[in-house]
């Protein structure tokens, strides 16, 4: 993989990660701690695969997820429908607050 492949996946994970903490400092001061269980999750799965993005560009790790296309499969669809499960909530406690949230959503 390219430099710049690697460049154009971390850089946007970095700032979910980034911007969810933000966030999660923000919340922690809001009544509504619903919010800080949700960001807390989003963070995690956001830092989990960033670990695999890392892990793909590891030379020796890559050895490992060429020799078993599988590891990578399992290894991204996880985290990637945690985040997409949480996108379709929030999705739907925007239209209950009569908000609009537009995202384009795709279970693997």
């Amino acid at each position: 993989m390219s430099n710049n492949l690697k460049h154009d996946l971390r850089t946007p994970l970095n700032h979910i990660i980034g911007y969810c903490e933000m966030l999660l400092e923000e919340a922690t001061d809001l009544p509504e701690q619903s919010l800080v269980a949700d960001l807390e999750r989003i963070h995690f799965a956001g830092r989990r695969l960033l670990t695999v993005v890392n892990d793909l560009f590891d030379p020796v790790k890559s050895i490992a997820y060429k020799s078993d296309p599988n590891l990578v499969h399992h290894e991204i669809r996880t985290p990637l429908n945690q985040i997409i499960g949480y996108a379709e909530m929030l999705q739907e406690e925007a239209r209950e607050r009569q908000e609009d949230l537009k995202a384009e959503i795709q279970r693997l």
